[in-house]
């Protein structure tokens, strides 16, 4: 989706809500998202790659990805 205008930024806005919302993850008085221990990884990856990287031949295995938007990067576990 292109943001064109202040409304596309609100549509988002509440698309991003409903997800949550359906994957019932708790939001904060101020929106944002509360995280459980569930949601963190338990184990250090075995390989960390920038978000630009994230095409590269050594990610063999894409259903292992993991995105970090948060901080850009990429986290894959090898398995």
């Amino acid at each position: 989706m292109h943001i064109k205008s202040l409304k596309d930024i609100f549509v988002i806005i509440d698309e991003l809500y409903s997800y949550l919302e359906g994957k019932e993850i708790s939001l904060d008085k101020d929106g944002f998202p509360i995280f459980t221990n569930e949601m963190f990884l338990r184990d250090w990856p075995d390989l960390v790659i920038p978000f630009s990287q994230r095409k590269n031949k050594r990610v063999v295995n894409r259903k292992r990805l993991y995105y970090a938007f948060l901080t850009r990067i990429i986290i894959y576990i090898q398995g």
